[in-house]
């Protein structure tokens, strides 16, 4: 099985939260959460800790992943976007950042870094995710 760990590096209200995702020890991407808010559902990232992720399709996120034993919280899952906006309390993957205008972070490629993650978890039906900060 798979170790997926998100290392959160920084985190600020208007920005959001910022980590970096690696694959059995190996980086892969970056990825933009929600603020912490309490683990407030759809307005917060989920709390560091452990968790089981399996493959997870619905019609807005087809093709994905869902973070499963999040205390108090259903629904998580991983998946692409480009903003803080996008993320309604799951994970963004990205390849880099970038700008909205002149006040806005935004993830760039998140098409290229969610297919690079599928590929790499590849046949796996699920996964340990390991959630974790550096600030």
């Amino acid at each position: 099985m798979k170790q997926v760990v998100i290392t959160r590096v920084s985190t600020d209200t208007f920005l959001g939260t910022l980590g970096i995702l690696t694959v059995d020890s190996i980086a892969l991407c970056i990825t933009l959460e929600e603020y912490k808010h309490g683990n407030d559902h759809d307005i917060s990232c989920i709390p560091v800790g452990q968790y089981t992720c399996i493959k997870h399709n619905t019609r807005k996120h087809p093709n994905t992943f869902k973070v499963l034993n999040v205390s108090d919280r259903a629904g998580i899952l991983l998946h692409k976007g480009n903003s803080i906006r996008d993320t309604e309390g799951c994970i963004i993957l990205a390849d880099k950042f970038g700008a909205y205008g002149d006040t806005n972070l935004t993830v760039l490629d998140s098409r290229v870094a969610f297919n690079k993650f599928r590929n790499i978890i590849g046949d796996d039906e699920k996964f340990k995710l390991t959630i974790r900060e550096i600030f």
